[in-house]
């Protein structure tokens, strides 16, 4: 932080920005550092399906489009595949241009441990309200140096059904 004229600059060493107030401001800045991705130690999946009288129809993100106000699960299945117990976070996110459901987050990061050749399941719910292009990001898994998973980002779409609204599976 400098002062100029009594006013506060910040300034930001790892963005180009600079930010002008008059009063006095806390600023907290949490800064990423590129990690090593590690493969063989974990294995992330992820599973959309929609319930349908109590059976579950799975769905390919790429196949279909997602129909719009329906109730969508999302099963993420995290399995250790070593023998070393394994302690890492997940980074869960729904879809954009969905909403949350039930307990889900937008945005959830958990701490996770893992048992040698264990698994971890994982279930969110999310509906889309509107039609169109989403970009969603996969699961990811990280420790404090290591990213275990990088699946690419890909884009869902959401169409618009000739039902009314289903809110009994809500």
């Amino acid at each position: 932080f400098s002062t100029c004229g009594g006013t506060i600059l910040e300034t930001f060493p790892c963005r180009d920005a600079i930010s002008l107030t008059k009063t006095p401001v806390i600023v907290l800045l949490k800064s990423f550092k590129n990690g090593v991705l590690k493969t063989g130690s974990l294995s992330l999946q992820q599973h959309y399906f929609l319930q349908v009288d109590n059976e579950k129809k799975i769905l390919s993100a790429s196949e279909k489009p997602f129909l719009i106000n329906k109730k969508y699960n999302c099963l993420t299945v995290i399995t250790n595949t070593t023998s070393e117990l394994k302690e890492f976070y997940l980074n869960l996110l729904i879809p954009e241009g969905s909403l949350p459901l039930d307990a889900t987050l937008k945005n959830k990061m958990e701490f996770i441990t893992i048992q040698p050749f264990t698994s971890y399941v994982l279930e969110n719910q999310f509906f889309f309200p509107k039609s169109g292009s989403f970009s969603h990001l996969p699961a990811k898994t990280m420790d404090y140096q290591s990213i275990f998973t990088n699946e690419k980002m890909f884009t869902l779409t959401a169409t618009a059904d000739e039902t009314s609204l289903d809110k009994d599976s809500w």
